[in-house]
């Protein structure tokens, strides 16, 4: 769909708020947010977990987003599910929710409208985050 200011200036003000706290932000987490944020939901999701709950993230409040994008795509969008275990279950150390989410991606097919770039980016980064866990865990 179109990015609106609907989309973009509250995706703005969340990144610049986070800019404030010293917080650096990729380019990817920014074109995942717009796309969640197109989809209907998940930039919360995002937003929660850029930060620690020790400096005012709310790691629930993610979660219920993140499951909320998965839902609203059908499961279709692997980047949502990546961004789920890298910014909630990490954060966590949820080690079984982490691999059950990437593994449900790599087993996933990437094929989707509108989506199949961005799920392929998902599948690699998913296969480099599982290859990562036991020295992240």
């Amino acid at each position: 769909g179109d990015f609106t200011d609907e989309v973009w200036q509250p995706l703005q003000l969340g990144f610049l708020a986070l800019a404030g706290l010293g917080v650096i932000v990729s380019f990817r987490s920014l074109a995942v947010a717009a796309a969640m944020v197109a989809l209907g939901g998940g930039l919360l999701g995002v937003l929660s977990t850029l930060r620690p709950p020790a400096l005012g993230g709310k790691p629930e409040l993610a979660r219920e987003n993140f499951e909320k994008a998965i839902e609203l795509s059908d499961g279709r969008d692997l980047s949502a599910k990546v961004e789920f275990a890298k910014g909630y279950a990490r954060m966590l150390y949820d080690r079984e929710l982490h691999d059950q989410l990437l593994t449900d991606v790599m087993s996933s097919d990437p094929y989707a409208d509108g989506l199949t770039l961005s799920n392929v980016l998902a599948k690699q980064e998913a296969a480099e985050l599982l290859l990562e866990a036991d020295d992240y865990f």
